[in-house]
């Protein structure tokens, strides 16, 4: 509850807030980051943190936990949550009887769109609002999904991360640098200051608003001065690094990288290294908390098995082998609030077979996600949709963007956007809109223009692909898969 309040104040208060002289600021801050240093110093986060360091290297243990885990949150649902009262009952499922995840074949997908129109049957009614956090997915059009989680559920989820920091040698109470929406400083101020600091958290919160040349030095000597853990979107972290260039030998201006919230490619990774002079750990989770899929330092993601169940299905529903890529069915394990049951939040991806143990020496199975939030992908006339990696294929050969963005309008009109770095822009993206027209055989219609700004969605999140509202071939928005991807 307390979490709650903070969140609506914090967003209310933002005017005066960013009145406020420079040491208020860290003050305030300071207050706001408090509920959350709580949760996550809590009872909750220090048992989740010390049986997954158990359960990561026994593997009997966690399958044995995730049986638990697995019949306790279907036996909750089917007793508090309506939608599933009522879909148990229609396919004569005994959540008493589960005696493994091979059990929830016999239940339906819950799409992200039913989950949006159905939310308040969705809803625990044995967990009050106030006893509740709840937030909002960001979604790809703006048009976010609501989620209902427990305090609980967030300091587990807390676990997760402070076990990835240990992966990297991070310890849990070491201070970090973060890169993601927030707008700690104006973006309408020119401040000597680009970050504030959240003293409980032990945070460091740089502006993510003030990318740009004449603020290089000061993104500089805040890395530099001593090199911290940092944290952030993919795309501002890389934004970040055009600012501030590569790092200097033997001047790293981070200890490790971790990398959240977007799909992280090859070319984000290496620029991000480079720049913080660092390695980079990607990670992916959801707001809806249903599954965390972490990067070993072997470069392995690990799925966390007792924090949510995952399937790989096809189109229809039936279950892939390893090594086939599918979409991401997740049953949440962590979150009574709002327990959720072979999910299909929007992701692609592959189990990695079976072979050779993890040098890391982690048991957890291998996932290898090829397409995080699908509706990030331009769904065109005949249910083909591009992925936002062959996109980017295509934009290394742009040399003179600063940015690109892909503005679906209907099934059969894209307009790319270019931001420009340079001379030549605008023949670039002329170029690259009739390559693509010629690629689709002429049934899709490309144009370009020139733009100053390539905006950023309110979480600060740039996004490749844009489908309108009433844009895709199925006549919908994109929807975001969830908060996080890989």
């Amino acid at each position: 509850m307390l979490e709650a309040h903070a969140r609506h104040w914090a967003k209310s208060l933002l005017p005066v807030y960013h009145r406020l002289p420079a040491p208020m600021r860290h003050v305030a801050v300071s207050m706001r980051g408090w509920p959350l240093a709580r949760l996550r110093r809590s009872a909750w986060a220090r048992e989740e943190a010390a049986l997954g360091a158990r359960l990561e290297r026994d593997p009997t243990a966690a399958a044995r936990c995730v049986v638990e885990r697995l019949r306790a949150i279907l036996v909750h649902a089917a007793a508090t949550v309506p939608w599933y009262a009522r879909a148990f009952a229609e396919h004569g499922f005994d959540p008493v009887a589960v005696e493994g995840p091979d059990a929830l074949r016999r239940l339906p997908i819950l799409e992200r769109a039913a989950l949006r129109d159905a939310w308040r049957d969705l809803q625990s009614r044995a967990i009050a609002d106030d006893d509740a956090i709840c937030t909002s997915t960001s979604g790809t059009t703006g048009s976010g999904l609501r989620v209902r989680a427990t305090p609980e559920a967030y300091a587990r989820t807390w676990a997760q991360q402070l076990r990835h920091r240990r992966w990297a040698g991070i310890a849990p109470d070491e201070w970090r640098i973060t890169l993601f929406g927030a707008e700690v400083v104006s973006r309408r101020a020119d401040p000597r200051r680009l970050w504030v600091y959240n003293v409980p958290d032990r945070q460091i919160l740089l502006s993510a608003y003030h990318l740009a040349p004449r603020w290089a030095d000061a993104y500089r000597r805040r890395l530099e001065r001593r090199p911290l853990a940092v944290e952030g979107f993919p795309s501002v972290l890389r934004d970040v690094a055009h600012v501030i260039g590569p790092a200097r030998p033997g001047r790293p201006r981070a200890r490790v990288v971790f990398t959240t919230g977007e799909a992280l490619t090859a070319e984000a990774r290496s620029d991000i290294g480079a720049a913080f002079g660092a390695r980079v750990l990607d990670e992916y989770g959801q707001d809806e908390k249903v599954g965390f899929v972490l990067e070993c330092p072997a470069g392995t993601y690990h799925q966390v098995t007792e924090y949510g169940v995952l399937e790989v299905v096809d189109e229809a529903g039936a279950p892939v082998p390893p090594g086939v890529e599918g979409h991401l069915l997740w049953t949440g394990l962590v979150n009574p609030a709002m327990p959720l049951v072979r999910y299909r939040i929007g992701d692609e991806g592959v189990v990695v077979p079976g072979g050779r143990p993890c040098p890391c020496g982690v048991t957890y199975p291998a996932v290898a996600p090829t397409l995080t939030r699908t509706g990030d992908s331009l769904r065109l006339a005949g249910g083909r949709r591009v992925s936002p990696r062959l996109l980017n294929q295509l934009l290394k050969e742009c040399r003179s963007f600063a940015a690109a963005q892909f503005v679906q309008d209907g099934p059969a009109s894209v307009t790319i956007l270019a931001e420009p770095a340079g001379a030549g822009a605008a023949a670039e993206a002329s170029a690259l809109a009739r390559r693509l027209e010629a690629q689709f055989g002429g049934a899709v219609h490309f144009q370009s223009r020139i733009v100053d700004v390539i905006a950023r969605d309110p979480s600060a999140k740039r996004r490749l692909v844009v489908v309108r509202d009433g844009g895709g071939a199925d006549g919908g928005g994109a929807d975001g898969g969830g908060a996080n991807g890989v």
